[in-house]
């Protein structure tokens, strides 16, 4: 039997994703904080316990019978509370006669380090040592994931403000990290190993902002100003410290370690940094534009295609509701003036025409657009109950769907995948279910226009319509 804590956060629920293609359901066991997430296990038929990681007594009765325990750490402001959290999760291990413990780790995890989060995780790596049971520790570097959280919404600036200095970071895949911790914990051979799991190569904020824009730049600001600007977002003074301390930690080097570890525990090439921040780049933009154009500020768009592709008088769907075409022209890149690429919301002529390097064949066309009006989509996808017909309606249309694809019956796969995974991006639901990426993007649009799924800045979710359909989709099982 395999236990997982932490389990329903985006790194348990990846692993569990992945162990579920190696062993069967009743042999997981995922530990919970909290019982409103117990469903979603329950309906892959993974066995679910909750625990209170400040009450050793619940924790000792959740590992009793178990062989190997997935140990997701926790990075708490408080950190005394964080090192008698995970010292109760290690007592009522060995309590149970565990014979392997595979704990999340930082990279290069050490004393006195600057991050104050390599403090706990270090320290329960040493109690884990001193029980002498088997263990595997991941030490991970900063997820790719992240970065959004970590950077904001910087293309409104085109600065990324963080005092980092020339400090270099290694970032790495949670999927990927996921996938091969699955691999470890159905393994017999990584008894007493402490892997560094990173990035192939690391990169300075710099060098990050460079590949988001040409014109992006990072603004080294003083620790005092990031200070100042956090609790200007009200925050609490020590979410506060801690992320000070991380920007400081990177500064000094303490995420810049590499290694080829992850690869070979995969048996493949990890996730590449550069193709994430695309995925990212397409996305914002994509927001900040959308955005624009539902205020009035955007009122032209430019696209390089070898021939239109939509008309005059079209509403196109997106995020922000129903675009309409209002005029369409072909002109040549002289004919751009200024005022057309402040219209179009970009800073200058040279960002909008590198918005063309993905296609560089073909004819510019400039396009007049407004917003028209809500999506009526989305107060479809707002629903949270079904009729019977309703569903059977659905499902016909999806069926459909699937009858008319060359991938066969894709669309439950990729619903549940969703369900199992929220927010993640579109690279790691590739991954999961084994379709390729950009075919997966167009499709998942066809599961948003049956207002089954709601596309974020990074990552996708069920809308309320989606959880009730697959819902009731699970129950006539």
């Amino acid at each position: 039997m395999i236990a997982i804590t932490g389990a329903n956060g985006h790194l348990g629920k990846a692993t569990i994703q992945f162990l579920l293609q190696k062993v069967a359901p009743t042999d997981i066991v995922a530990i919970i904080r909290n019982p409103e997430t117990v469903n979603e296990f329950k309906e892959k038929g993974v066995t679910t316990k909750q625990a209170d990681y400040n009450d050793f007594n619940t924790l000792k009765e959740v590992f009793k019978g178990i062989e190997t325990v997935l140990q997701i750490s926790t990075i708490g402001v408080d950190i005394e509370t964080a090192k008698q959290q995970e010292k109760n999760v290690v007592n009522a291990i060995v309590e149970n006669n565990v014979k392997h413990i595979v704990y999340t780790s930082i990279v290069q995890a050490r004393p006195n380090t600057i991050f104050q989060g390599t403090e706990t995780q270090y320290h329960t790596e040493e109690l884990i040592k001193e029980t002498k049971i088997p263990y595997t520790f991941f030490r991970n570097s900063m997820y790719m994931e992240a970065i959004p959280e970590l950077i904001g919404n910087v293309f409104q600036t085109n600065e990324i403000r963080y005092p980092s200095g020339s400090g270099k970071v290694s970032f790495v895949s949670r999927t990927d990290i996921a996938e091969a911790i699955a691999n470890v914990l159905t393994e017999n051979t990584h008894q007493n190993q402490t892997y560094e799991i990173t990035g192939n190569k690391a990169y300075t904020f710099g060098e990050l902002a460079k590949l988001l824009s040409a014109e992006m730049k990072h603004i080294d600001i003083a620790d005092t100003t990031f200070r100042e600007e956090l609790i200007g977002y009200q925050m609490p003074v020590d979410v506060v410290d801690l992320l000070v301390s991380m920007a400081n930690g990177i500064k000094v080097g303490e995420f810049s370690y590499t290694s080829d570890t992850l690869e070979k525990l995969l048996g493949r090439k990890t996730l590449r940094f550069e193709q994430v921040c695309k995925e990212f780049i397409s996305m914002l933009f994509k927001e900040i534009h959308l955005s624009g154009i539902k205020s009035g500020k955007i009122t032209l768009a430019f696209r390089r295609w070898q021939k239109v592709s939509v008309k005059v008088g079209n509403l196109l769907h997106t995020s922000i509701g129903l675009v309409e075409i209002r005029k369409i022209e072909i002109v040549d890149e002289t004919d751009i003036t200024d005022k057309d690429v402040l219209h179009a919301g970009f800073a200058n002529k040279k960002q909008l025409l590198q918005s063309f390097t993905h296609n560089s064949i073909g004819m510019i066309f400039k396009i007049s657009v407004s917003y028209h009006s809500a999506d009526p989509r989305i107060k479809l996808r707002e629903q949270t109950e079904l009729s019977g017909k309703q569903f059977a309606d659905l499902k016909k249309k999806l069926e459909r769907l699937d009858n008319h694809s060359k991938q066969g019956h894709w669309t439950e796969k990729i619903l549940l995948t969703i369900k199992d995974n929220p927010d993640l991006h579109a690279i790691g639901i590739a991954k999961l279910t084994g379709f390729e990426k950009e075919w997966l993007k167009l499709n998942i649009r066809k599961l948003k226009n049956l207002g089954l799924t709601i596309s974020h800045t990074v990552g996708y979710e069920l809308s309320p319509l989606g959880k009730s359909f697959t819902e009731n989709l699970l129950n006539e099982k």
